[in-house]
């Protein structure tokens, strides 16, 4: 071979370049009972959420919930 690189060293340079940085991995709380009826997921669209962060988009969530419930009750 003249002056080129090798199968393997190609390769590994081109790792290398890929290896920049990574996006960061989205924040996922997860929630099983012990009785184990269902299982709960949420994923944030950062990396980070405090335990104030979550506690108040669940908060948010079931507001909403009981207010979709509320107004399906009423137009039945």
């Amino acid at each position: 071979m003249q002056g080129g690189l090798t199968r393997d060293e190609a390769r590994r340079e081109r790792r290398e370049e890929q290896a920049g940085p990574q996006r960061p991995q989205p924040f996922i709380f997860q929630f099983e009972p012990p009785s184990e009826t269902f299982k709960f997921r949420i994923q944030f669209k950062k990396s980070h959420v405090s335990r104030d962060e979550l506690i108040s988009t669940l908060r948010e969530i079931l507001a909403q919930l009981e207010g979709s419930s509320a107004a399906d009750s009423t137009a039945a």
